[in-house]
């Protein structure tokens, strides 16, 4: 109720000192909250209860005036709203909290032996897989008989490592990932160490298109079963990555090779690199595709092409 009172008297234009003018504002008080309603005196006993409240709320209005003096206050309907007198006084407002990046950006293995596991991002820009495009992709990997425990995958571009780590997760027996960041390929360590694949994996700091061109420089002496092509968009050039993927030694007949790209670069034809890629796959997931190829058929691949996939629309 005193706090009440105290804005009605605001609103009329009172103003409060430290100590002079309480009792005053005291009556001032009482005289227009009993002419607003009509009701008579009140008992001492709330008087001096208000005249408490009433003390306490000059001395905090006028802690800055060091003489006691009397400081009107605005009415509350003149005064500025609080937004516009804190841009002028240089403070910035707080709308809440700004969301952790690192908690927007959780990535989690959506299946397998490690399904639900959580994989820290690295502290720089990237555009992860989503979640349900990789849980389709291997969805689509397990009809091809690839992911197996003799498999060894290549992560190119790898960033986060996740889609290596789900292929460790779906039973490829080890994964080699290739990132040109230093802060990503810490993080795959990391993630791999922390997930206790760190027996079966290898993180090599190295551009992709180097390693391609020359793989034994790096220490890659075999062919991959699966290899996973999952670049930033903008900073490659697709048909000449694709060029340099299909004549390199990490291929072998039947390597199975999946290749992340945009839609604004249209669909992708089913056959690649003169014939050296044939498409068994092409599926959109909103704006990103996922071409499924094959390197060099001979038969022996399970899941076999689908040519109205790569049909262009």
């Amino acid at each position: 109720m005193a706090a009440w009172l105290l804005q009605r008297t605001c609103r009329s234009g009172y103003g409060f000192c430290r100590q002079g003018c309480v009792a005053a504002t005291v009556d001032a008080i009482f005289l227009k909250k009993n002419s607003y309603f009509g009701y008579g005196s009140h008992t001492e006993a709330s008087r001096s209860k208000l005249a408490y409240w009433c003390g306490r709320y000059a001395a905090k209005r006028s802690a800055s005036d060091g003489k006691g003096k009397i400081r009107r206050v605005a009415p509350l309907a003149s005064r500025k709203p609080r937004r516009d007198r804190d841009k002028e006084s240089g403070i910035r407002p707080r709308q809440g909290r700004a969301p952790n990046k690192e908690a927007l950006q959780t990535l989690r293995i959506t299946g397998g032996s490690h399904r639900g596991h959580a994989v820290r991002p690295p502290r720089v820009s990237l555009r992860p897989m989503m979640a349900k495009v990789r849980e389709a992709l291997f969805a689509t990997l397990s009809a091809t008989g690839v992911l197996h425990a003799s498999a060894s995958a290549l992560d190119l571009f790898a960033g986060s490592g996740i889609v290596g780590l789900e292929a460790l997760s779906h039973g490829v027996g080890n994964v080699t990932f290739v990132d040109f960041s230093p802060a990503c390929t810490s993080t795959i360590t990391s993630n791999c160490n922390e997930l206790g694949f760190a027996n079966q994996t290898r993180v090599i700091k190295a551009r992709a298109e180097n390693l391609l061109a020359s793989p034994q420089k790096l220490g890659v002496m075999r062919p991959f079963q699966l290899v996973t092509l999952t670049p930033p968009y903008e900073e490659v050039d697709y048909k000449e990555l694709v060029a340099t993927l299909a004549a390199s030694p990490v291929l072998a007949p039947d390597s199975v090779v999946v290749i992340e790209y945009p839609l604004e670069l249209g669909v992708l034809p089913q056959e690649l690199a003169g014939g050296q890629l044939m498409g068994l796959r092409n599926k959109r997931y909103g704006r990103t595709l996922l071409g499924l190829y094959a390197c060099r058929p001979t038969g022996c691949i399970e899941l076999k092409p689908r040519p109205r996939d790569f049909a262009r629309t």
